[in-house]
């Protein structure tokens, strides 16, 4: 990826989350991102694209995890662990991010949305556990679901936190503490 393309979607994701997708215009990413506007769209066809273009690199982040861990020895439990780790310390690093995924997801074009990123891949490691009997059998896509809420759960409530001026970002790790212990133990410890 370019510098300069690099420094608009930066610009982009410091703008969507300070003043939002819709009131932020390209002549003033490009003026964050210290581009001419004209430069944005040798890059971008839009600030749709833009906006398409920071959740595709986020979803490649994800995907390329995703892709380590599938060639790893890894047991699909720990592997659950890693990729949901990962995506917390890509979301801790950058706050804006967390805000502009938080905020901006239904904005998104239909190239963004049929990915379906961490979900899908939270899914795909479940099943590979209730198929190698690591994981008890369960409906791979209601527990990924329940798995993502938790995630996105946690980074609303980081981000909410973050807005008033309470920072946490420790809240990722007691997340994933708590998260992995509910996946080891179960709530209640017994059928």
């Amino acid at each position: 990826m370019s510098d300069k393309k690099e420094r608009i979607r930066i610009a982009a994701i410091e703008l969507f989350a300070c003043r939002g997708f819709h009131r932020s215009t390209t002549d003033e990413i490009a003026a964050a991102a210290d581009v001419a506007v004209g430069t944005i769209y040798n890059y971008f066809r839009s600030k749709q694209d833009i906006l398409d273009h920071i959740f595709l690199t986020e979803h490649a982040k994800r995907q390329a995890v995703y892709e380590r861990m599938q060639r790893s020895q890894l047991n699909p439990v720990h592997k659950l662990r890693t990729i949901i780790a990962e995506h917390f310390d890509e979301v801790r690093k950058n706050p804006d991010l967390v805000m502009v995924i938080l905020r901006e997801g239904h904005n998104v074009g239909p190239q963004v949305r049929e990915k379906e990123g961490l979900r899908r891949f939270l899914s795909a490691i479940i099943r590979e556990g209730t198929e190698s009997g690591k994981i008890r059998p369960v409906d791979e896509e209601i527990c990924a679901t329940m798995m993502f809420g938790a995630v996105r759960g946690i980074m609303r409530d980081f981000s909410e936190r973050q807005e008033k001026g309470d920072c946490q970002p420790e809240i990722f790790n007691r997340a994933l503490e708590q998260m992995m212990d509910l996946v080891h133990h179960g709530l209640a410890g017994e059928k």
